[in-house]
C-alpha cells in the first residue's frame, strides 16, 4: 500500500477517534468571510454548550417518562454509556457501552430506572447500581451480555 494512502487512512482515523467539541457561542469560524452561526448569541446554544463543556446533559421529564414507562431508548451524553433501554413489565434494563458491548441486566426496578434517568452521571451511576467499581467483569446485577468484543 503506498505511503500516501497509509498517512491519509491514519488522519481519517484520528478524526473519528477525536472527541466532538462543544459549539463556540460568540465566536466566528476561522477562515470564514461570511457571517457565522457561531456568532449568533442565542441563548439555548448557549446552554447546551455549557451542558456539553460539564459533560452531561439533562434529560428532560418526557424523556423520563418515555424511558420509564414506553421503552423510549434514552441516549446518554457519558465516557463510558452509549444508550439505555428499560422494558418495565419485564424489569429490566439494557445498557450499551462505549467500543460496542451491550448488557441486559434483570431485577431493575422502575424506581431504579428513574434514578438512572435523572441521575447526572450515567456512567458513574451504572458503577454505583450495575457494577462493582474496579472490576471489568463483575457485575452486581445479574445480566445477559447482548454483543461484545
Amino acid at each position: 500500500m503506498p505511503s500516501f494512502i497509509r498517512r491519509a487512512a491514519r488522519f481519517l482515523g484520528s478524526l473519528f477517534r477525536r472527541k466532538p467539541e462543544a459549539p463556540r457561542v460568540g465566536q466566528g469560524v476561522p477562515g470564514h468571510r461570511g457571517i457565522a452561526a457561531g456568532r449568533i448569541a442565542a441563548p439555548e446554544l448557549t446552554a447546551y454548550a455549557e451542558r456539553v463543556a460539564r459533560g452531561h446533559e439533562e434529560v428532560s421529564a418526557d424523556q423520563t417518562e418515555a424511558f420509564v414507562n414506553d421503552q423510549m431508548p434514552l441516549f446518554v451524553m457519558s465516557t463510558n454509556v452509549v444508550m439505555a433501554q428499560y422494558f418495565i413489565e419485564e424489569q429490566k434494563m439494557m445498557v450499551e457501552y462505549k467500543g460496542g458491548r451491550s448488557y441486559l441486566y434483570s431485577n431493575v426496578s422502575p424506581q431504579e430506572a428513574l434514578s438512572f434517568a435523572t441521575a447526572q452521571s450515567k456512567g458513574g451511576w451504572i458503577w454505583s447500581h450495575f457494577r462493582v467499581r474496579g472490576s471489568r467483569t463483575a457485575h452486581r446485577k445479574p445480566y445477559t451480555p447482548l454483543r461484545g468484543r
